[in-house]
């Protein structure tokens, strides 16, 4: 049997400060040291992991030159210019109702804010 890596190389935090854009790195910092010491506890680990995940997909999200701009439409309510979560990640609807349905598989939590990284996981 093949052991799970714990760690994928794209949850690095110096990785996801890379790509992170400057205005972004004080969050990100405050955020993975609180969830860095309270990891010392054994049933909170997976939270540190959860917390880089997100933070991965959140500077892939900002650091992509249109997310200024899709995100402006947003505001302004222009749906012309936005596209739907299915067209920007396609099978995302699936997944998240097999999530919903109870299939064993994680359910995903109450987020903070629109703009907030953790909601880019729901």
């Amino acid at each position: 049997m093949a052991a799970e890596p714990v760690h994928h190389a794209e949850d690095d935090p110096a990785e996801i400060l890379r790509v992170l854009p400057e205005r972004w790195h004080e969050q990100f910092l405050s955020e993975y040291h609180s969830a860095l010491d309270a990891a010392h506890e054994v049933w909170r680990f997976q939270q540190l992991r959860e917390l880089l995940r997100v933070w991965r997909l959140h500077a892939a999200a900002v650091s992509d030159p249109d997310f200024a701009r899709a995100e402006q439409a947003v505001r302004e309510h222009r749906r012309d210019e936005v596209i739907s979560i299915e067209d920007a990640f396609p099978g995302w609807v699936d997944r998240r109702v097999c999530r919903l349905a109870g299939d064993g598989a994680a359910r995903p939590r109450a987020r903070s804010g629109p703009l907030h990284p953790r909601s880019l996981a729901e």
